[in-house]
């Protein structure tokens, strides 16, 4: 049974609440653990989005790709807020550089060229 079009249109609402909500709490985040905790409620498997998520095998084809497209970009984009928390034994500067690293664009890939001191003549 798919759903109908006022019901998607409510999915979708929920995912941009959902968003909303996981951005205030991450910007409300202090420290690392309550960045931790605002990463598990708002991006676990118990999450707002997950539950939406749980609706997409009762949608017709379109729909389903439609609305799993918003809910992967929110959770791109949280996890581009977000980044991963760093291990407890990591404190302090140390924990925080870590962390700011983790939210960085990935680096451009390396060169396929490989040079050994032994080959340089």
């Amino acid at each position: 049974m798919t759903q109908s079009h006022a019901a998607v249109d409510d999915h979708h609402q929920d995912v941009r609440a959902a968003l909303a909500a996981a951005h205030d709490a991450l910007a409300r985040a202090n420290d690392l653990d309550e960045l931790a905790g605002a990463r598990t409620i708002h991006m676990g498997k118990r999450s707002a989005l997950a539950q939406v998520q749980r609706v997409l095998g009762g949608l017709d084809p379109d729909a389903r790709r439609e609305l799993g497209a918003a809910i992967n970009a929110a959770r791109v984009e949280l996890a581009a807020a977000a980044p991963p928390a760093a291990p407890a034994a990591w404190t302090g500067t140390a924990a925080i550089g870590v962390a700011k690293m983790a939210a960085m664009p990935a680096a451009a890939p390396a060169t396929s060229k490989v040079f050994l001191s032994a080959d340089v003549r």
